[in-house]
């Protein structure tokens, strides 16, 4: 923000150089980025973080100058003399119909003004912050704005229809014109300044066009309020309508200076537009401000800051930066916070302003005494956690990509889904809706990696996807992996590091092993239209689908243009956080020894090793215990449409030696049992 060095000077009597006022403000937190030389003027541009919204304004700075023992402070006059006519009430009546989105609405009549053009003096203060001039009633709301920080706003009150003012919510396809010249249209969530029969602004943004200040204007209300933050940025964000009183508005504004600004306002239009004040303004507060108390403890200073700062020096600096001391002992002071410092609510935050006042150079180099405690992990975070160790050990590299995604990205990878949150305000076409797939995020950067000569593209990424329904939307948190499929990386030895489906499913293996206790994630084939059929399966825990594991087709390939095969998984991981699947169970293991058998079958290519693994178990043979795939086979020597299976059994019993016997008597009828049931045969 820039702030002329000349309009500063009016609030604040100091004879610094302005090299030195930068220099001390940059120390106090409000950084000068650039020092502007002007013909007349010197304008700062200060960087002012969106929790000071007290010091946007000269007001402010100038407070922050004197907290420093760098100059006087001098507030502007805001004393009201000279009211004639009509009380205000006789010609606006106010009525705030949602309380909880305007706090407070003050109104001063102003009669009899004579629009124009503004004195000299102002026009140049105005220039100097990069102002345009208009008429003095609406550069005088525009200096008070930059003077105070409080936003105001000028009706023409022949346009207030049955002399009223409600502040109100918009009815659901209401409209309004505002001061540049475009219809909005509005939503129930916007607060609305109306009169008895429409819409006149937009609180806290912009006013409309229908009560604009005129050439001819006689009588003018000055608006002065206080709005919620939350409502004014959803509404400015949502109608891309940034304004100064926006600015402020959305960051909190002070709502104990609604009155003070408003007086102030409506002295300096008698002054300067030849105005009468109509006495007794409207002031609807219907719960006035009461300042939080927090107690300041000195061994606290002395403990956090590691220096000894005198009680008297601590009262000077917080008092000047409009802190009131309430009471204080031997050991402590108790202060009240003003309504314009919103970002001090803690002790700890007295302690940073103590500490910015005395100057952080002037603090010794010492260490804090402070305990940091432990703190319990979520759950997620200890799922994710062991998740990403696993993948990194196994060469994977974490990846971080963005949130947002094009609507195409989405249908490619989560077709069946339409619950789709588009974005308000999106920067491209590419970033316009959140991704309901990690997929559709992950796949361009492996593109990217691709093309730019990287053949070891293994990535991994702990994220979320978006679907609405939620407040504001529901996050499911989930696993994507992705990788260049074939040889990775060549050793000097000659040995390999490759990369395909069966290595992932491992992986994903892996996973359950280490957080499950037990493999519970089931296989079947899987038709997702972003992988390719003969080579994707669905992963499924409990009956439901749980994420895909496979290769990219090579139609999803093309349109990322990516010249490899690639292997990819996705994993809901909201299902593992459930306790029923993460109740791991422990048992000891057989001090006896065990017994091996290994057989081939040849079946039919649709049978899959889970079906096997299903049926097998389920017979009646304790006495197995693993059930293993070592090999699969097609081609020559096996027929058409069909595939060998080579299957390790493990037998083990708990409680006693196995002899060759028995252990080939169960063999032989469990493996009966299944040529039979699959009609295989052996090999």
């Amino acid at each position: 923000m820039e702030f002329s060095v000349k309009w500063l000077k009016k609030y604040v009597d100091t004879a610094l150089p302005v090299e030195e006022l930068a220099a001390i403000l940059t120390d106090q937190g409000l950084t000068v980025d650039e020092i502007i030389p002007g013909e007349n003027d010197t304008v700062l541009d200060i960087d002012v973080t969106t929790n000071r919204p007290d010091a946007m304004n000269y007001l402010g700075l100038a407070r922050e100058l004197a907290a420093s023992n760098n100059g006087t402070l001098t507030f502007p006059e805001t004393g009201v003399s000279g009211e004639t006519g009509w009380p205000c009430a006789a010609s606006i009546d106010v009525e705030i119909a949602d309380p909880d989105l305007c706090g407070r609405y003050v109104a001063r009549v102003v009669r009899n003004v004579k629009v124009g053009p503004s004195p000299a003096w102002l026009q140049e203060l105005l220039n100097g912050a990069g102002i345009r001039p208009i008429n003095n009633i609406v550069d005088i709301t525009n200096y008070v704005l930059w003077e105070t920080g409080h936003p105001l706003h000028a009706f023409d009150s022949r346009f207030i229809n049955g002399d009223r003012i409600i502040i109100r919510r918009a009815s659901k396809g209401e409209t309004l014109v505002t001061l540049d010249g475009e219809e909005r249209k509005l939503v129930p969530d916007d607060l609305l300044i109306a009169d008895a029969a429409q819409g006149i602004a937009l609180a806290g943004v912009m006013g409309g066009e229908n009560s604009e200040i005129r050439e001819d204007t006689t009588d003018v209300i000055i608006e002065s309020a206080w709005f919620d933050p939350v409502s004014v940025r959803k509404t400015s964000k949502r109608l891309a309508l940034h304004t100064d009183a926006s600015h402020r508005f959305e960051r909190g504004a002070d709502i104990e200076m609604a009155m003070q600004a408003a007086d102030r306002a409506a002295m300096l239009i008698a002054e300067l537009a030849g105005g009468e004040i109509a006495p007794e303004p409207v002031d609807a507060y219907p719960i006035p401000f009461t300042p939080m108390e927090i107690d300041l403890m000195d061994r606290n200073i002395t403990r956090i800051l590691g220096a000894d700062v005198e009680r008297d020096r601590v009262v000077s600096f917080l008092q000047v930066l409009g802190f009131g001391l309430v009471s204080q002992t031997d050991t402590a002071t108790r202060w009240a916070i003003p309504a314009f410092r919103l970002d001090v609510n803690r002790e700890i935050d007295l302690i940073e302003e103590v500490a910015r006042m005395y100057g952080y150079n002037n603090l010794p180099s010492t260490l804090p005494d402070l305990e940091t405690p432990g703190r319990e992990p979520e759950p997620i975070e200890e799922l994710t956690d062991a998740i990403a160790s696993l993948l990194r050990g196994a060469g994977f590299q974490e990846a971080v990509t963005y949130s947002f995604c094009s609507p195409s990205d989405n249908r490619m990878f989560r077709p069946d889904r339409d619950d789709v949150i588009a974005i308000a305000n999106p920067l491209t076409e590419n970033l316009s809706v959140m991704r309901t797939s990690m997929l559709a995020s992950m796949a361009g950067v492996v593109s990217r990696n691709l093309r730019q000569g990287n053949q070891d593209v293994r990535l991994f990424e702990m994220g979320r996807t978006y679907f609405s329904g939620g407040d504001p939307a529901v996050e499911v948190p989930g696993l994507a992996m992705m990788a260049k499929k074939g040889v990775l990386e060549q050793s000097w030895n000659g040995s390999a590091d490759s990369m395909d489906a069966f290595r992932v499913k491992g992986l994903i293996e892996q996973v359950q092993d280490r957080l499950l206790g037990d493999r519970l994630i089931g296989y079947r084939q899987s038709a997702h239209p972003a992988f390719n059929p003969d080579a994707a399966v669905d992963l499924m825990l409990g009956g439901r689908v749980v994420g895909v594991l496979g290769e990219l087709s090579e139609s999803t390939r093309k349109a990322y243009e990516i010249d490899h095969e690639v292997v990819a998984v996705e994993l809901d991981l909201s299902i593992l956080l459930d306790a029923e699947w993460r109740s791991i169970r422990f048992k000891s293991f057989s001090q006896f020894p065990k017994v091996e058998r290994d057989s081939a079958f040849v079946v039919d290519r649709t049978v899959t090793f889970e079906d096997i693994q299903a049926f097998l178990f389920a017979q009646d043979a304790p006495l197995l215990q693993a059930v293993r795939l070592f090999d699969r086979y097609e081609g020559k020597g096996v027929p058409e449409g069909k595939v060998s299976l080579a299957v390790n059994f493990v037998y083990q019993s708990e409680e006693r030696t196995l002899n060759s016997e028995e252990v080939s008597e169960t063999h032989d009828r469990i493996v009966s049992a299944f040529l039979d049931t699959f009609g295989a045969s052996l090999r």
